[in-house]
Order: structure tokens, then C-alpha cells, then sequence
């Protein structure tokens, strides 16, 4: 049987696919691009269309030729939107580009095609580690606004700011969260969870809240983490314990220290409010007692309350919670909770217990612990860290007279004979029940004779007639809802860097912001090898690129088209200015005054036609009269500025190339360092030679006490085992032991 048009087609394009794969795995990339560019005009179908397009990106990508790799990267996409490893050709062309936010979204498309390939999610890790913190603010504000859109989060209702404003705030949170993390920080990790999983609404109101905060917006920064806390206390209602204690509650007091941290505010700032504040870390610590960023919040915030204020404030926190009843974890209640079977009832100890000599700062979280595990051990109780039903009462904590009054719910289920019997052993001896020493160490000494144990019934009864009467009758709970009102900008605005020029690559692109250094200090570098990758001032004006080394200044002009020939430009470059213009139109594209000279004979330009820095640059030789002056001062030869009209650009916005200083300048230079090497060497020699002769010292020493210690005893044993025997006198001279007369050890 004969084929068809068709099948002649797709058997040539397959021959010739198949020649092409065998180039690309013997490295001759441009025969395959070829033989995979041949097999497309055979017009094969849309699965073999795909896979050649991908196929071809591939080649090009191993040529390094990434705008090719990405453009049919893209056709495959076109041609089999569902297929991954098309998404896949995509990402890896886009990482060539340095375009690294694009190629997470492409690997993140190939991986929800892939349904959570392995090697597709590694591929999507790396692309993320790429990111900048600045990318990833951007990313951040991103997904939070697709998640506004979609109607997870509500939008800002209080006050708000420019996205210009959200990324710099994005930024300044990322980089304090990343301080003195491990590479790449906390916030990578985060963004790749979200990546495969949406963030909840509970986080996004967080995050939210911590960008908030940076930006300013204290009022909507704390309605967010309000919403985020109301969230996570319904989910509370309805979650068993063991979710609980392993989900809800460290989630509930994350939210706790976003909606403390909006409090905080900014120092001196009106919406400041360090009691509300203390609230929130409090309750945030009852949650998780050994989450370390509350611990020091609290304390932190805590000096800015007298002792007063931080009673009254702990005082309220738990008032708060009792009259709750539950919509906040007790952190005193211990006990069974079980509901009652018919004619069953259920029972709890009510204990209130009086501490005259002690305040509610010494009502810590860890004290409190110690008091319900220790009367949680002695009555055989579990221990529940979740929050109660209704019909639990909280423990709250109250202030009586000079001391003050803690109250401890013990639930003890249907079992009234374990109740009465605690109530007994809780009148007795209560010293030992309720902790001992290690509770007196935080509360001083317990009042015995003014503390009370009580046995309540506590099983739910159905309402009365009287009861649903009065209930019927009372109005309707206030509405919650917030009246519509006009997103405002925040009192004080932050402040954006970067307004009149950016750091950039040569292409364009963003480095990764460097942290300040609180001298305005950045790295010199006197060797062309040492040097890191080049930064650019980028004009806020749009005119121009421009980065100086030692001796030269460098320009890239971007008004200049790139099809414009080099005849038709007219380049004026003089001892303090220059100009660019068109010679036909009279079109200026760079003028000014330069801040310094230059040398006009030893400045050159060239017109590339490309981009960047194959576009139209400009070479100036820097006249360096400082450096005759001073040739010891490097830095008087570093131009502030370009053009005498444009901005200073900070000094410690990007490292300094000190390479090409000119030679009679770099040659003193070596010479002086040399002479700071052999001193250097020959000090590291004299430390090498003190630290052999310590060394021998304290070996003779060990020696010595080893010898002494088996004249005295007999036994031998190391050094080693006589400094863990004995460390406390291990700086001490060893005692020399007393002879006598035979040879004997005294």
C-alpha cells in the first residue's frame, strides 16, 4: 500500500528531525537548528510542528542564542498550548535572558502540566533562587492583587499606596526578614509553596499586613491582620484539638504578631498604640509560648509601658478572654471535654488561687504552663493547649489588692468522684499540687488560705421558656459591617529610592539591591579579575546609561536609534561637554555640561546598532587633575554625577572599579602595597611562630598534670579526662605534691 501526501510528509520531516537530534547530541548545534528548520517547511502536523519548534529551542538555547530559543519556544506553545516540556524550552530561554520573574511563571505552567514532575519543580526552585528581593516583592504584590481580583481578599478600604510604593515596602520587609537567615531566606521558600499552592486568605491578609506596615498604612495594616485573626478563630471553632495544636495555633499567633507589629507603628508616629500592641504579642505567646519573634516583641514593646500600664494591660488581656468565653485559647484550662451522654452530666473544679506578693508581669506564659502541667500531672488530666467550647470557662487572671488572683478551669468529663477527689487534695497540702518551686520562682508564694476549688456541673441544659423569651427580645447584634469610605493615603509617606536615576545591568535589568552600609562604604577593587559584574547608572529621564572606572567614563546613549548610520550623527565631544545630536533633523539626543574634564583626543564613540552596549556608546578619558594634586586620594577622581544638571548618585550605590587608574598613579599604589604585604607576611610569620611556641607550652603543661595526677594516685588518665573531671580549676597551677624522706607521696 502506497502513502499518502501526507505520509510523505511526515515521514521526510521525521527523517530529518532524526538527523538534526543526532547533531544536537554530537554538540554541532547549528546543523541541527538547520535540519530542524528544514523539517518545518515539509509542514508536518501540529504534534510534529511542536515538537521540531522545541527541538530547535533547544539548539538555539545551546548556542546561546536565547532570543531564538524563546521566540520558538513560544511557536510550540502556540502550537500545543497543554504540552509542558514546550513551557519547560520557554523557562530555560527565559533564564538565558536573565528575565527570571517570566521564567517562573513559564516552569510553573510546565509544572501544573506535568502534575508536580520532580525535575520540573526543581528547575522552578532554581528559577526563584534567581529572583532579586526587589523581583520578588514585585511577584509578591502580584499574587496578592490576582488574589483581590478573584475576590479572596478584600480590597484596602483605610489608607493605601502607589505600586511604586508596595514594591519599596515589599522590599524593606524582605530584607529584614532575611537578615542573618540562611541563603536564599525564608520568603524563596514561602514563594515557592504558593506557587504549587494558592496562599489561603488568612495568609494573604498577613502578608498584606507586613507590607502595610513598611509602606506606612498602620490603620489598614492592622484591619488586615484583624480579618486574618477573625479567619483563623472561626476555623478555631471548628477544628479538633490535634489540628489545633499543630496547625491553627501557630498560624493564629503569626497573625497576633502582624496585628501587634501594625500597633507598633513607627517610632514617634501618631497611630502608634504600644498597649494594644502588648495585647497582641501577649495573646500571640499564650499560642506559642516558644516562638522567639513574639518573646522579643513582647519584651521589646513591653519597656515602653510602665509597670502599671503593664498590669492594667495584662489585667485586660485576660478579662478579655473570659469574656469571651472561648473566642481566645485559655491558657489555664486543662481537663476532658466530651459531650454528655443522655442523663450523664459533666463536672469541673473551679480553682482560684491568690497570689498577694506577686503582678501580672510575673503571669508569663511559662508560668503559666508550669501551673497547668503540674496540676494536670497530679490529677492524671491531658493537658489541652486548644481552645474550649463555649461552656468552658477561661482562665483569666484578676487583680486583688496588692497581689493577684489566678483562676484555673479543671475538667474532668462525667467522672464527679475524680472531681470531688481533687477538690480535696486541692484544699490539703496545695504547694505541691500546683508546681512548687518552679511556679514560686515566677508568681512568689501562693496565699493557701484565701484560694478556693469548687465542683460545678457544667452539662449543657435546654433553654427555658423564660430564657428564649429574653433572648427573642433582645436586639439584634450591631452589624459589623464598615461603612464604604475613601482610601486615603498614610500620614507619613515612605520614602522611594532611586527617583531621579536606577541601578542597573547593561542591559537594563535590576541587580540585587546592596544593603547599605551605615558609612556609606562599597568595595574598591585595584585588580581587573576581582571585578564583579558591571552596574549602571540608568537616567530617570530616560537619556542615557552611564557607569566610570578609574580613568574612563562610559555612556550608552538610548535615544539614539539603531538604524541610524554613523554619518548622520553629529558627536561634539569638548573638554567639559558633549552633545549628540541628529545631523539631517537636528534632533538633540544627549547634551550638557560634564561635571569634570575630560580628554577629548583620548574619547572615542561608536554607533553598534544593537542594543545596549552594542548600541551607540561613548568612551570618555577622564582628565583626572585630582589625581596630581593628590594621587594618594583615589576617590577625589570619582565623578559624583555625569552631566552637571543631573543628580549626585550615591556613593555606596554600586562597587568601584580603581583597575585603570592612570599608571604612575597605579604603580605607587602596588609599590606601597607591596611594602603592606611583606609587613603582613613577615607579622603573620612572628603570630605563627607565638602560636607554635603557646602550643608546646601548653603541651608540657597537659604533660605535667597528667604526671602529677598519677604520682598522686596512681591511676593514669589524660588530660582531656582530668579537665572534665575538674574544669572549674583548669586555669590553676597544678599543685606540686609533698615527697618524703623514702620517695614516698605525702
Amino acid at each position: 500500500m502506497g502513502l499518502d501526501a501526507g505520509g510523505l510528509r511526515q515521514l521526510k520531516a521525521e527523517h530529518l528531525k532524526q538527523r538534526g537530534d543526532k547533531a544536537l547530541k554530537e554538540g554541532n548545534f547549528k546543523d541541527a537548528w538547520t535540519k530542524y528548520t528544514e523539517a518545518l517547511q515539509v509542514k508536518p502536523g501540529r504534534d510534529g510542528i511542536a515538537k521540531l519548534y522545541s527541538n530547535r529551542s533547544l539548539a538555539y538555547a545551546k548556542a546561546l542564542r536565547f532570543a531564538d530559543a524563546l521566540a520558538d519556544a513560544n511557536r510550540a506553545i502556540e502550537a500545543l498550548p497543554t504540552w509542558d516540556k514546550a513551557h519547560w524550552r520557554k523557562g530555560q530561554a527565559l533564564m538565558g535572558l536573565k528575565q527570571h520573574p517570566q521564567a517562573v511563571a513559564a516552569f510553573q505552567d510546565s509544572w501544573q502540566l506535568s502534575k508536580g514532575d520532580k525535575e520540573t519543580e526543581g528547575m522552578l526552585w532554581t528559577a526563584v533562587q534567581r529572583l532579586t528581593r526587589e523581583e520578588l516583592g514585585s511577584c509578591l504584590l502580584r499574587m496578592l492583587q490576582q488574589l483581590e481580583a478573584r475576590g479572596v481578599l478584600e480590597a484596602a478600604s483605610l489608607e493605601t499606596v502607589t505600586p511604586q510604593e508596595m514594591v519599596e515596602a515589599w522590599f524593606r520587609h524582605l530584607h529584614l526578614e532575611h537578615l542573618d537567615k540562611r541563603k536564599p531566606g525564608p520568603y524563596f521558600h514561602k514563594y515557592l509553596a504558593w506557587l504549587k499552592q494558592p496562599m489561603s486568605a488568612w495568609e494573604a491578609y498577613c502578608e498584606r499586613s507586613a507590607m502595610y506596615c513598611q509602606a506606612k498604612c498602620y490603620l489598614q495594616a492592622r484591619a488586615d491582620a484583624q480579618r486574618a485573626v477573625a479567619i483563623l478563630e472561626d476555623q478555631h471553632k471548628s477544628a479538633t484539638a490535634g489540628e489545633l495544636r499543630d496547625v491553627v495555633r501557630p498560624q493564629l499567633a503569626y497573625a497576633h504578631l502582624r496585628l501587634g507589629r501594625a500597633f507598633c507603628a513607627e517610632h514617634g508616629h501618631e497611630d502608634q498604640n504600644y498597649r494594644e500592641a502588648v495585647k497582641a504579642f501577649t495573646k500571640g505567646q499564650d499560642l506559642e509560648p516558644d516562638n522567639a519573634q513574639l518573646r522579643e516583641a513582647l519584651q521589646e514593646t513591653g519597656h515602653h509601658l510602665s509597670s502599671t500600664q503593664l498590669n492594667q494591660v495584662m489585667e485586660e488581656v485576660y478579662s478579655e478572654a473570659a469574656a469571651a468565653g472561648g473566642a481566645m485559647c485559655p491558657p489555664l484550662a486543662l481537663g476532658v471535654l466530651e459531650a454528655p451522654l443522655r442523663g450523664e452530666s459533666i463536672y469541673k473544679v473551679d480553682l482560684r488561687l491568690q497570689f498577694p506578693q506577686a503582678s501580672m508581669r510575673g503571669l508569663t506564659a511559662k508560668a503559666r504552663n508550669v501551673l497547668r502541667s503540674a496540676v494536670a500531672n497530679h490529677a492524671q488530666l491531658p493537658l489541652l493547649k486548644a481552645e474550649q467550647p463555649l461552656q468552658a470557662q477561661s482562665a483569666c487572671a484578676a487583680q486583688s489588692g496588692g497581689g493577684i488572683a489566678v483562676e484555673l478551669a479543671i475538667h474532668v468529663g462525667g467522672d464527679g468522684a475524680k472531681g470531688r477527689w481533687l477538690v480535696g487534695q486541692l484544699q490539703g497540702d496545695l504547694h505541691p499540687v500546683i508546681g512548687g518551686a518552679a511556679l514560686e520562682a515566677h508568681l512568689v508564694a501562693v496565699h493557701a488560705t484565701s484560694c478556693s476549688a469548687v465542683l460545678v456541673d457544667i452539662t449543657p441544659r435546654p433553654p427555658t421558656a423564660a430564657t428564649a423569651a429574653t433572648a427573642a427580645a433582645a436586639p439584634p447584634p450591631p452589624s459589623t459591617e464598615q461603612a464604604l469610605v475613601q482610601v486615603a493615603r498614610p500620614k507619613q509617606d515612605i520614602a522611594l529610592p532611586f527617583q531621579h536615576y536606577r541601578p542597573v545591568y547593561a542591559d537594563g535589568r535590576a541587580p540585587e539591591r546592596t544593603d547599605k552600609h551605615p558609612f556609606c562604604m562599597s568595595r574598591v577593587y585595584y585588580q581587573a579579575n576581582e571585578k564583579p559584574r558591571e552596574v549602571w547608572a540608568e537616567m530617570a529621564d530616560g537619556s542615557c546609561r552611564w557607569r566610570q572606572t578609574g580613568s574612563e567614563v562610559k555612556i550608552i546613549a538610548l535615544r539614539v536609534p539603531k538604524d541610524l548610520p554613523p554619518k548622520m550623527l553629529d558627536v561634539r565631544l569638548d573638554i567639559y561637554a558633549i552633545r549628540v545630536a541628529n545631523r539631517a533633523t537636528g534632533e538633540v539626543y544627549l547634551a550638557g555640561d560634564l561635571e569634570r574634564g575630560i580628554v577629548p583626543e583620548e574619547s572615542v564613540w561608536m554607533q553598534g546598532g544593537g542594543d545596549h552596549e552594542d548600541g551607540f556608546v561613548i568612551y570618555l578619558h577622564k582628565m583626572n587633575l585630582e589625581l596630581l594634586r593628590k594621587h594618594w586620594m583615589h576617590s577625589e577622581m570619582w565623578w559624583p554625577r555625569l552631566l552637571r544638571h543631573h543628580c549626585d548618585i550615591q556613593w555606596d550605590d554600586y562597587e568601584k572599579d580603581y583597575s585603570d587608574l592612570p599608571p604612575h598613579v597605579l604603580d605607587r599604589h602596588n609599590a606601597a602595597e607591596a611594602i603592606k604585604d611583606v609587613e603582613r607576611t613577615r607579622e603573620a610569620e612572628e603570630k605563627a611562630v607565638r602560636e607554635a611556641l603557646q602550643e608546646r607550652d601548653d603541651a608540657r603543661v597537659r604533660n605535667r598534670q597528667e604526671r602529677l595526677h598519677q604520682l598522686r594516685t596512681g591511676e593514669t588518665m589524660s588530660w582531656v579526662e582530668l579537665h572534665r573531671q575538674n574544669p572549674a580549676n583548669e586555669d590553676l597551677p597544678p599543685r606540686m605534691p609533698r615527697i618524703d624522706r623514702f620517695g614516698h607521696v605525702m
